[in-house]
């Protein structure tokens, strides 16, 4: 009787939460949605125009192919968005919990900003996300396998932010990594590139800065295949060339190599630095070239005293 009534009470409270969740089909009108954790709204065709007046956590959008989710506006979104169609927002702004999943065409028009709590974005190799102005993101996770786009400037914050791509990824602006990490296996086009105190970056593809790249101390960046600047490199941290370092094309002393103070920068065999001006007031080891076409002055630590593996070799012409 005892495991009846047990039995009973599980099949009950199933069908209670059952009866909870609602799924919801719209081909493209303007109604107001107000979901609930395990709620799904489906947008099957058409332009959603509408309200969300609540999308928490545990609630999932779905666009299909073909379908446009275009909301007038969403309170506090903090659900989850799978979209094979198109999206498209004004400023966007997310909370703790927010997913979105892309296949097809994410555009947000003005800002975005992915501040508050953990959250998740992925764009998939046969999609397009395009931010017009600034994204700022702290504790989030963006991967990217397609086509990533920011207008602005791209800031991400706290040691548990990560940008991952493995696609094209196009900035506008300026990339500051104020803690977390970039992984790059792919492009990476960038106007200026800030790598701060406790920030990690590691580069198998090709980040190229319109501009100058500039590490602080307490950072670190590992470079495996092709590091690209227009301008100047400055390393105030821990830097790894497994590959190219071409610092800057302009044919000036723009293009200047400056190894600070307490700074490490470590080539590898094989390896090689490219720069107009090489300046080393830190501590340079390992192998591989180094080629200048300017001037080289140097004040700190070349090699390590004692130690023949220390193959490094300068061409200055």
């Amino acid at each position: 009787m005892k495991t009846t009534s047990t039995l009973l009470l599980f099949l009950l409270s199933c069908i209670f939460a059952a009866a909870q969740s609602t799924t919801y089909t719209n081909e493209g009108d303007s109604r107001t949605y107000n979901l609930t954790s395990g709620d799904t709204l489906r947008i099957t065709t058409g332009t959603y125009r509408g309200q969300l007046g609540s999308f928490p956590t545990g609630s999932v959008i779905i666009v299909s192919t073909g379908a446009t989710f275009k909301p007038a506006g969403m309170n506090s979104p903090a659900g989850t968005i799978i979209n094979y169609g198109t999206c498209e927002f004004g400023f966007m702004g997310t909370h703790s919990g927010f997913s979105m999943d892309n296949y097809g065409i994410l555009t947000v028009k003005s800002g975005f900003s992915m501040y508050d709590g953990k959250q998740y974005l992925t764009n998939r190799a046969t999609a397009t996300t395009t931010i017009s102005n600034d994204f700022t993101m702290k504790n989030a996770e963006i991967s990217n396998s397609g086509t990533f786009t920011v207008g602005g400037h791209f800031r991400f914050y706290a040691a548990t932010t990560s940008f991952t791509n493995k696609g094209i990824a196009t900035i506008a602006g300026d990339m500051s990594i104020d803690g977390g990490m970039l992984r790059n296996e792919n492009r990476i086009f960038v106007n200026n590139l800030y790598v701060w105190t406790g920030a990690t970056v590691s580069n198998k593809g090709a980040i190229e800065p319109k501009g100058k790249l500039e590490l602080s101390s307490g950072s670190y960046f590992t470079n495996e295949c092709l590091q690209i600047t227009n301008a100047g490199f400055t390393n105030n941290a821990n830097f790894t060339n497994n590959g190219l370092l071409w610092v800057g094309r302009t044919g000036t002393d723009a293009d200047a190599f400056v190894n600070n103070g307490s700074a490490k920068f470590s080539n590898a065999d094989g390896a090689v630095v490219r720069a107009q001006k090489f300046t080393n007031y830190g501590t340079i080891n390992g192998a591989g070239g180094y080629y200048i076409t300017g001037n080289s002055v140097t004040s700190g630590i070349m090699g390590i005293a004692g130690t023949t593996a220390d193959t490094i070799q300068v061409f200055d012409v």
